[in-house]
């Protein structure tokens, strides 16, 4: 699960990740439910130059449900007859497929829509472990109250909770840029962003350091 503070971060950094599996030929599904990516995608002549419009049709497949149409669409990926094995399924973002699940803002609709999108995402999970692929799913944090000794503090975290760390191999978070800044102070700050590695699953195979960083440019295709 790769969480962030701000949604455009994790999107430029999801666009270097397809971007890589594109490039050496790797197949991309792409369940894009808040659209960032399509709206990046669209506005990125430099991406479409470096993967001409033929790879990205036989490489990069990105799903747009409609409001009622999110089932259908997690359906049309477990079922499309071109899956091919490596590569990655995205899931962006978890908050949005709740928020497509949930009928009414009450407490009884948000637990049921928590518990459809872990079916979701075990059916994804199922495919994807089939196809060899890595699932990548995004968490936007939102701002959520604590009780405290009789006082209410705010502090932003990740959506899912426990069913989201559950089911996920490996927490990654974006730094926010106060944290990034922190961690460069002596250098010129580019367009990059790093990623930290909260915690890895024991049953998940991994060759990433466990409490280490990831660092993405993102000056390109941008």
């Amino acid at each position: 699960m790769l969480s962030s503070i701000d949604p455009t971060s994790k999107t430029e950094i999801l666009f270097q990740l397809v971007s890589q599996e594109i490039s050496i030929g790797l197949q991309v599904q792409y369940l894009d439910l808040d659209l960032q990516f399509s709206s990046m995608l669209l506005h990125s002549p430099a991406f479409k130059l470096e993967h001409n419009i033929r790879n990205m049709q036989n490489f990069l497949r990105v799903y747009q449900p409609s409001e009622f149409g999110v089932v259908d669409a997690v359906i049309d990926v477990l079922s499309e007859s071109d899956l091919r094995d490596g590569g990655l399924i995205v899931l962006d973002s978890i908050n949005t497929l709740q928020t497509l699940l949930r009928q009414k803002d009450d407490v009884t609709d948000s637990k049921k829509a928590n518990h459809e999108a872990a079916i979701l995402v075990t059916l994804l999970q199922q495919i994807a472990q089939r196809y060899s692929k890595l699932l990548i799913i995004t968490n936007v944090s939102r701002a959520r109250p604590h009780s405290s000794e009789g006082s209410v503090s705010w502090a932003k975290e990740p959506v899912g909770g426990r069913m989201m760390r559950y089911k996920s191999g490996i927490l990654l978070t974006v730094l926010d840029k106060i944290q990034h800044e922190e961690r460069h102070q002596n250098d010129r700050l580019g367009r990059h962003r790093d990623v930290k590695i909260d915690a890895i699953s024991e049953n998940c195979k991994s060759n990433l350091p466990r409490d280490g960083i990831l660092h993405f440019d993102l000056d390109s295709f941008t």
